[in-house]
């Protein structure tokens, strides 16, 4: 055996594991809607608090093509 024998045997197991977990039968469905929590509910910039989520539109150039759906995200009043 070369001196990697062991790690592809990890790597094949690991692989095994990950497939081998997928399968199976389904959850039961939820029977309540989706409701994202308020913390991620972005708010107009005009109107956001320090603490608050902004979405805003945010025009990206990449060789010479303008991405015009682009957007940026942040906490209003994070220095980091």
């Amino acid at each position: 055996r070369g001196p990697c024998w062991f790690e592809q045997a990890l790597c094949q197991t690991v692989s095994f594991l990950s497939f081998a977990s997928m399968c199976g039968g389904d959850e039961t469905p939820p029977t309540q809607g989706w409701s994202t929590p308020k913390c991620l509910r972005p708010v107009p910039l005009e109107a956001a608090g320090d603490g608050d989520l902004v979405v805003e539109e945010f025009p990206l150039t990449y060789s010479g093509y303008t991405y015009p759906h682009s957007r940026i995200a942040y906490i209003k009043g994070r220095k980091q």
